[in-house]
């Protein structure tokens, strides 16, 4: 989540942006383990990673997105 995935030079202003939409994304995929700990007194690495591949789908292209545009990790940004 937020800059630990995706860093991006400060910019375009969307590091923080990206890190919040990252969490109201992923809320629903920790609820979803939530409940299954809840209920069935466990949760197995399957479904921690079901969960994780389900948030990266979303995840990734919208994020890499901005990466690109705000020149990556390069501390060198073009004018």
């Amino acid at each position: 989540m937020g800059d630990a995935m995706h860093a991006m030079m400060p910019n375009r202003g969307m590091g923080g942006n990206q890190a919040m939409l990252d969490a109201k994304v992923m809320l629903p995929f920790l609820e979803r383990l939530n409940y299954l700990a809840k209920s069935t007194g466990s949760v197995s690495e399957d479904a921690i990673g079901t969960a994780c591949a389900e948030y990266e789908r979303e995840m990734i292209p919208r994020t890499f997105e901005w990466v690109e545009a705000s020149g990556g990790t390069n501390p060198i940004v073009p004018i």
